[in-house]
């Protein structure tokens, strides 16, 4: 019998169990990993999250059963910035908490016996290994811009250690050296570089006007999207607030902010505290400002958008992806202790301040990948899985 290329016979497509384990900080790791998610139970597979903190009310949200883990946390000022001296300070509870977290997903895992373990940015991978389940480690981050080298290459030396528990390692960037985070690019070996996961794509939606139509908006649409863990989306928000009379001032232009208070609307300012579907809002903007958290950014960028990146104060993963992409071109960055200029960068970024052709090239490279469908190909064709 001749089958479409739509049709796949139930018999054909694998039914597993797949396990997912998720770094808690934030949003980005499960907003990301939910793209996997999605197509793998589409085809009939049954997953279940873990994670910690607001990740875990996200994956129920869109549908999923996640278990609620031990959180690994940092400390962190009020301000949002990363608090060194503090987190150093608490490293034996951090050390505990990696245990007591190791101890409930392997509990987890013998109750559930998963086919395969996918860990982002946790350590699910090292869990999985100790009962010899296959797992797969997933995250963009697999260097560390530390200042001091010693401690630099101690950190990177255990990242290793860990990563390589996985029986397959993919790093959710473009392949060196068109990478989108500086510090992605790797030697370890069984490495994969899938491209950035992306839950949606721009063909996925109508166009920017008509978007705007439905949305209300007459002229230029920025977006600012208040996000972060902990302290930090409140100090951003604060530092929004104080900015409000300027933004008004700005004819022509309508702010949708996605805030985590609740706040009036003012002239051609909205204020939202939950977004349905982030990506229409994006396709909808002209200007994008927010975290440079990776997901985000990625999200942006595959959606060919200029972009403000607001790096949350001393976390060096963000201020290294801003810095970077700032260099290249391809979106702004602005401290968050200089807001009072975000006004005249925004008019400025949408005139001028980036380069079109490159934010193309990075945009359409990010779409070529098919990111979500090679680690589900990872899945299939990696020994010791069922059925392989």
């Amino acid at each position: 019998m001749k089958l479409s290329n739509d049709y796949v016979p139930d018999a054909m497509i694998p039914k597993l169990k797949i396990y997912i384990s998720c770094n808690g900080l934030g949003l980005g790791h499960v907003g990301r990993i939910l793209s996997v998610a999605k197509v793998l139970n589409k085809r009939g597979d049954k997953v279940i999250f873990g994670t910690w903190g607001p990740g875990v009310e996200f994956a129920q949200k869109e549908g999923f059963f996640c278990y609620d883990l031990p959180a690994v946390d940092w400390k962190d000022r009020s301000d949002g910035s990363f608090d060194i001296g503090g987190t150093v300070a608490r490293l034996p509870l951090i050390v505990l908490g990696i245990i007591r977290l190791f101890f409930r997903e392997r509990g987890i895992l013998k109750k559930e016996k998963p086919d395969v373990v996918i860990s982002d940015g946790s350590i699910g991978h090292c869990t999985g290994r100790s009962l010899g389940i296959p797992a797969i480690y997933v995250d963009h981050q697999m260097d560390f811009p530390l200042s001091s080298k010693i401690i630099r290459n101690i950190v990177i030396q255990i990242h290793n250690f860990s990563v390589k528990m996985g029986r397959k390692v993919a790093v959710l960037d473009l392949e060196p050296p068109q990478n989108i985070y500086p510090y992605s690019v790797t030697d370890i070996e069984r490495v994969v570089y899938t491209g950035p996961l992306v839950g949606s794509v721009p063909a996925d939606y109508d166009d920017q006007k008509k978007i705007k139509e439905k949305l209300n908006v007459r002229g230029n649409l920025c977006v600012i999207m208040i996000s972060g863990p902990k302290h930090s989306p409140f100090a951003l928000e604060e530092k929004i607030l104080a900015i409000e009379d300027e933004l008004m001032k700005m004819k022509g232009w309508t702010f949708i902010i996605k805030a985590p208070g609740e706040h009036d609307d003012k002239q051609n300012i909205r204020y939202v505290r939950w977004i349905d579907d982030v990506y229409e809002l994006i396709k909808a903007s002209d200007v994008v400002v927010s975290r440079s958290g990776y997901t985000t950014v990625c999200d942006i960028l595959a959606f060919f958008k200029k972009s403000i990146l607001i790096p949350q104060p001393k976390q060096v993963e963000q201020e290294a992806l801003a810095k970077h992409l700032k260099e290249k071109g391809i979106a702004q960055m602005i401290l968050q202790d200089e807001l009072e200029n975000l006004p005249e960068l925004i008019s400025d970024t949408f005139d001028n301040e980036i380069n079109v052709a490159e934010l193309r090239n990075v945009s359409d490279s990010i779409d070529k990948c098919r990111a979500k469908q090679k680690i589900v190909d990872i899945i299939d064709e990696m020994p010791g899985v069922k059925g392989n």
